[in-house]
């Protein structure tokens, strides 16, 4: 299955991204360095990778480090059962810019229009794999019209829009990462899956409105 989980900088998607499924063997492939915050968490079971290059071109770089063959390597090495990319907004970016930097193209489109095929090919990937793969994404804020004439706000993924539905359609399930309280008046996060024309949101699988982060790929036992 493949999954996004999205929210605000700093809303809490690399801490509750890594609790899928705990008690199996997961890795985090962190382009954002934000994966520091799990200094403070329990992850016993989660290797941490880092994104540091994404251009193939590059004659400085070992094969192995290149982003889009170590994914293929992870999918297939038959060791993980979630692999979490964080996050694929900062991925975006992130191959831009290092595009830039080594400056094989004299049209900026052509640099953005690689990428979009790159990350369109990564979900496509994604969902061929043998394991579970989640991605986080930043929160894009933005206002549109409906057939009605209304003007609304949407919460979507930041994916650019030429691929927002490529992406996002080959995931199984999208979720806004939401906060709340208990009936102990603790803060808690849960994704909120159904979507609507104010927020993008889907669960093809188990068809839930929401669901606790553990359980993003799996009902939880009380409901089987």
């Amino acid at each position: 299955m493949v999954g996004l989980v999205y929210c605000k900088s700093g809303g809490g998607k690399t801490v509750n991204s890594t609790l899928v499924q705990t008690h199996k063997r997961n890795i985090l492939m962190c382009s954002d360095n934000s994966s520091v915050v799990l200094n403070n968490f329990k992850r016993e079971k989660l290797d941490i990778e880092k994104i540091t290059h994404c251009v193939k071109s590059r004659t400085d770089v070992n094969d192995s480090e290149y982003f889009l063959k170590r994914f293929d390597d992870i999918c297939n090495c038959g060791k993980y059962d979630n692999i979490i990319i964080d996050n694929i907004s900062d991925l975006f970016d992130m191959w831009i810019l290092e595009l830039d930097e080594v400056g094989n193209s004299k049209d900026k489109r052509q640099d953005y229009q690689l990428v979009y095929q790159n990350l369109k090919r990564l979900v496509r990937k994604a969902a061929l794999a043998k394991c579970n793969v989640l991605f986080t994404a930043w929160l894009d804020v933005t206002e549109i019209t409906l057939p009605t004439g209304e003007t609304v706000t949407r919460y979507a993924p930041k994916i650019p829009q030429k691929i927002l539905d490529n992406v996002c359609g080959l995931c199984n399930i999208i979720a806004y990462i939401n906060t709340g309280t208990d009936k102990s008046g603790n803060k808690i996060w849960y994704y909120m899956l159904e979507g609507n024309e104010k927020l993008y949101a889907k669960d093809q699988i188990y068809n839930r409105k929401v669901c606790k982060p553990q359980n993003i790929f799996e009902m939880e036992e009380k409901n089987k």
